[in-house]
């Protein structure tokens, strides 16, 4: 059985850009795959900006870390 699980534009720009979570963190947090998430960052048009970028990659944000 196939649930699928949907995700608002607004939803997603609040883990994904406000919390800053990762692809990583923001999949699990939805319950779906990260390649699911990397689609629908295409699909809305979420782009992270450079200083998001550099935020994860010194200890980002994970489930867990808000």
């Amino acid at each position: 059985m196939v649930v699928k699980v949907k995700i608002t534009k607004e939803q997603l720009e609040d883990i994904y850009l406000t919390k800053n979570y990762t692809r990583e963190a923001t999949a699990q947090y939805f319950g779906v795959k990260p390649r699911y998430i990397k689609g629908l960052v295409l699909k809305y048009g979420l782009g992270k900006s450079q200083e998001l970028i550099n935020k994860n990659n010194k200890g980002g944000t994970s489930i867990g870390y808000h």
